[in-house]
């Protein structure tokens, strides 16, 4: 029995085209990302899963570590993805501190921009019923997000940096356990995969033997579709 080659070719693209809508999705708009480490507690924790808006600064080349079109400039205070600067293969997440050009300088937990302090407001106790007590919680820039630092300070070095054209200066949360710009330099623009938007799953414990998959009888309902500041 003969099969029509339109037949044929209808069926294969019934079959492929799925694949070409999900690759391309992924490509262009939306990817998911899990957190493997503290460096961003407490805005996101270990094994929180999130979504990452890959449009949110331009287009990106398919396969190579570049950008075709770059629309938005990136936002101070955002929490971006990134491709990390020694090993483009390796995914870290942190929040921009820096942008081009911008002087920044830290100094006993407190951090300077182009000689302007960036504001800090401790937490207290009441009102940070979920806080590790080993830490101190502060709102940093006008109550957007919140950074903590650990009681016995680890340093008390002044650090100064000056970000070149095309970088961005990346630091984690988790102030005093994040190796970031501070350890390992600027993030250039062309590592920039997208800002992360919302936590759509999270997690206590993984299961067994797989840490990047969720247990479900773990799931924090208290985090599901959260937005990230």
């Amino acid at each position: 029995m003969k099969v029509k080659y339109s037949s044929v070719k209808k069926a294969l693209v019934f079959f492929l085209m799925p694949f070409v809508i999900f690759f391309s999705v992924r490509w262009l708009f939306v990817e998911t990302f899990f957190i493997p480490s503290e460096s961003m507690v407490p805005n996101l924790l270990v094994r929180d899963f999130v979504t990452v808006n890959k449009f949110s600064y331009g287009l990106r080349h398919p396969w190579k570590n570049k950008f075709l079109l770059f629309f938005w400039s990136p936002a101070r205070g955002e929490v971006v993805v990134f491709k990390y600067p020694k090993d483009d293969r390796i995914f870290f997440v942190k929040r921009l501190i820096g942008l081009p050009g911008d002087r920044v300088k830290i100094q006993n937990h407190q951090v300077f921009i182009n000689n302007e302090y960036i504001k800090q407001k401790k937490i207290s106790d009441s009102d940070c019923l979920k806080c590790d007590e080993s830490f101190e919680y502060f709102y940093e820039s006008e109550k957007d997000y919140i950074v903590r630092f650990s009681k016995d300070p680890t340093s008390s070095d002044v650090q100064e940096f000056e970000i070149p054209k095309g970088y961005y200066f990346m630091m984690g949360d988790n102030r005093d356990f994040s190796s970031d710009s501070r350890v390992w330099g600027f993030v250039s623009e062309n590592n920039l995969v997208g800002r992360v938007s919302r936590i759509w799953l999270s997690c206590d414990k993984s299961l067994e033997n797989e840490d990047v998959l969720c247990d479900p009888r773990s799931i924090r309902f208290d985090r599901l579709l959260r937005g990230v500041h």
